[in-house]
């Protein structure tokens, strides 16, 4: 069942899910609104009828601190809507604030963009985005390093026999050395997970990648795996005091559109 928009109206837009998706108990971004579905086919869009007055307000017809006040709990909704329909079925998500006019452009969206919607649906079909973390224990790994390293174990000899004016600056650079190598440390570490997990076909990651967090589209049913191979690498780079932290699970936010055929 389609809510009528009448022309104080317009349709927000959450994502593109399958058409048999259940939205009964699904909330939405404003509080006195229902979310239904808006089909074509087997997909369809998940929307909400929205007052058009208070999404198109002009930029500086409110403070930035009234901006925030009125976008935080909408925003807050709007993940809210899209982790249920993830965890119901599947969701291609889309940006906070997408509008269109009615259903008739909804439908116009979806029939424009049926190949794309569809295969990625079929992408996400049983998988999570989670946030991979490579953490590193800089004070540990600072000190074993300026222990072992030859350059910082000289570096650290030089500043203490120098006066303290010189001195000051031969532990600047001890300290700038020391940050590089960390640095090359947790860009290691991070390198040899993502490519742990691509290699054994268990996530996809953006084209672009991050230093030290990482988005990983993940299938369920292998979660357990990634784990285990994340505990591996955290073993084989125990000299660099590193450790591996997923964040999630969360809808595939940082994919739409990443992936080959979107």
């Amino acid at each position: 069942m389609e809510t009528t928009v009448t022309r104080e109206g317009v349709l927000y837009l959450y994502g593109f899910v399958p058409a048999a998706t259940d939205v009964s108990t699904v909330t939405a971004v404003e509080q006195d609104a229902d979310t239904f579905l808006v089909p074509l086919g087997e997909i369809a869009c998940a929307a909400s009828a929205v007052p058009a007055h208070a999404y198109r307000r002009p930029p500086d017809e409110s403070s930035p601190a009234e901006q925030l006040e009125w976008v935080t709990p909408r925003a807050w909704r709007h993940h809210q809507v899209l982790r249920r329909l993830h965890h119901t079925a599947t969701v291609v998500p889309l940006k906070f604030g997408t509008l269109c006019a009615d259903a008739t452009q909804a439908r116009a969206l979806l029939r424009d963009h049926h190949a794309a919607i569809a295969a990625l649906l079929a992408a996400f079909r049983g998988k999570d985005e989670w946030t991979l973390n490579t953490i590193i224990d800089e004070p540990a790994l600072t000190a074993s390093l300026v222990a072992a390293d030859p350059q910082l174990v000289a570096l650290e000899q030089e500043a203490m026999r120098l006066p303290p004016g010189r001195a000051y600056f031969a532990r600047k650079k001890l300290q700038q050395v020391t940050a590089d190598r960390i640095r090359e440390r947790r860009q290691d570490a991070h390198g040899a997970a993502w490519r742990s997990a691509v290699e054994r076909g268990l996530a996809c990651v953006p084209r672009e990648q991050g230093n030290g967090t990482l988005p990983l589209l993940i299938e369920r049913t292998r979660f357990a795996e990634l784990e285990v191979a994340l505990a591996e690498l955290e073993d084989a780079h125990a000299a660099s005091h590193v450790r591996f932290e997923l964040v999630g699970p969360w809808p595939p936010y940082s994919f739409t559109g990443t992936l080959e055929g979107a």
